[in-house]
């Protein structure tokens, strides 16, 4: 790009037009003063256009005119030019800006539908992949006024401190009421101990399905995630209304579960309690938990992982996932932690040895866990034995 076409390009963004940028670059251009005559001659615009952009540029006071005869004209020197342009452009915004309440109301007023009557509109949105699902869920929470009551399976809850909603509900939770029913298992003691420190939390044997209820004007409704496709785009859908009629079943079903569920138990309690040997949920029973960092180093395992590998918890922490694989298995590994850095969001079918060396047959739900700067930090798996699942 030449200079000329920077200046243009830097200057229009201050609303002066194409001859407007001729007409200053001229006068900056030439060291002698210029009368209009010169100017339209050395710019290459008609006269009478020079004079009326003469005219605008000097109400700007981006130059000034001497007082001979014939006028002549000069531009303000480049620095002072830049600063008034950007002076102008501050106090247009600030008047703008304190406008606003009444640019508001002016625009209310010329809608041809009320407001009242644009929210009692019903609406629906089909919301498709955890992205879609969790970013909906959160802008909702952000502008909720009164409080917010969450039924969400086990997995969901696990979920949704991984996306993020759980600090955000924490955060709505210095303003408002926040309720969350779910269930409870070894999987997912760590979120239900964040939540139960700023929520009103019980707990139940099986959520038959996950909504949020946002203000008792908003609902989000899905049912259970299939964790036999996560995380693809194909693993949940839910639907958002702010249908009042909906929300209010919604409302009532809610609470009928919620007067029936038990508050939640001290995680002391629940680990001394034995679970009922058929469990429902996604993530109970054949299914375990593994989080790795960018290293693919253990971070954490839940009881039912080091269970199927033959060891316990303790002994998995720090170490990295090949130490769990044949040399074989070891180098599929490998070019999976190769594509780190893109997302993979895959399943693989995959062998890990137990601690006696037996093979473990395995299917692997794998998702990336990236920070706020989209930088790869680690993975999260799903473990599911093969000869139990039904993929």
């Amino acid at each position: 790009m030449s200079k000329e076409q920077e200046i243009v390009q830097n200057l229009s963004e201050f609303g002066l037009s194409g001859n407007d940028i001729k007409v200053l670059v001229t006068l900056i251009k030439y060291s002698s003063d210029l009368t209009a005559n010169q100017l339209a001659r050395r710019a290459g615009i008609p006269r009478p256009e020079v004079y009326r952009i003469l005219k605008k540029l000097e109400g700007r006071e981006l130059i000034q005119s001497l007082l001979e005869r014939p006028k002549k004209f000069k531009a303000v020197k480049p620095e002072m030019l830049v600063d008034w342009l950007l002076a102008a452009e501050r106090e247009r915004v600030n008047r703008i800006a304190s406008n606003k309440a009444r640019l508001v109301d002016a625009l209310k007023a010329v809608s041809e539908e009320k407001e009242e009557e644009r929210e009692e509109r019903e609406g629906i949105q089909i919301l498709t992949g955890m992205k879609q699902v969790y970013s909906k869920k959160i802008a909702l929470c952000k502008s909720a006024e009164n409080k917010i009551d969450y039924m969400v399976p086990g997995a969901g809850l696990y979920l949704a401190e991984y996306h993020g909603l759980v600090d955000i509900l924490r955060k709505c939770s210095h303003r408002m009421p926040v309720r969350i029913l779910t269930e409870v298992d070894e999987t997912i003691i760590r979120e239900v101990e964040i939540c139960n420190k700023f929520a009103e939390l019980r707990q139940i044997s099986r959520i038959p399905f996950h909504t949020m209820i946002i203000d008792d004007k908003w609902t989000i409704v899905g049912i259970a995630i299939d964790m036999e496709r996560w995380p693809s785009n194909s693993c949940c859908r839910d639907i958002w209304l702010n249908s009042k009629g909906w929300t209010r079943l919604y409302q009532r079903f809610f609470e009928e579960m919620w007067s029936s569920a038990d508050p939640f138990k001290l995680v002391d309690t629940l680990l001394k309690t034995k679970l009922p040997p058929k469990r429902t949920s996604a993530m109970k029973g054949e299914t375990g938990l593994w989080l790795v960092d960018a290293e693919f180093n253990t971070t954490y395992v839940s009881p039912r992982t080091a269970e199927m590998l033959g060891y316990t918890s303790k002994e998995m922490v720090g170490k990295n996932l090949e130490e769990f694989c044949s040399q074989r298995w070891g180098k599929i590994l490998h070019s999976i932690k190769n594509r780190r850095k893109h997302r993979f969001d895959e399943v693989h079918e995959f062998e890990f040895l137990k601690k006696g060396g037996s093979p473990l047959r395995t299917f692997i739900y794998t998702t990336p866990i990236e920070n706020q700067d989209n930088q790869f930090t680690g993975a999260v798996l799903i473990l599911r034995e093969k000869e139990l699942s039904k993929i």
